[in-house]
């Protein structure tokens, strides 16, 4: 149910969905999803809604903030950026 995506759960912590990046398939995501059309579900936050972490980086990804700033997808940037 997305387990192996755990790492991202780490990054961050209060986000419903675990698979971030394209091809990370997040089946406990697709579930609530599936509840929250049922509307047993609701509120749920995603990286984009949590405080930024600017110590976070992607394995293989620019160091600096600008170059980082500019490869985040839009659905995991922060707000405000």
């Amino acid at each position: 149910m997305g387990e192996c995506w755990h790492n991202n759960h780490h990054a961050y912590p209060g986000s419903a969905r675990l698979g971030l990046a394209e091809g990370e398939w997040d089946p406990g995501w697709w579930a609530l999803r599936g509840m929250q059309c049922a509307g047993l579900a609701w509120d749920f936050r995603l990286p984009a809604d949590l405080p930024a972490r600017p110590e976070l980086r992607e394995i293989g990804a620019p160091t600096t903030a600008a170059d980082a700033a500019a490869t985040l997808s839009p659905a995991l940037a922060p707000k405000g950026t």
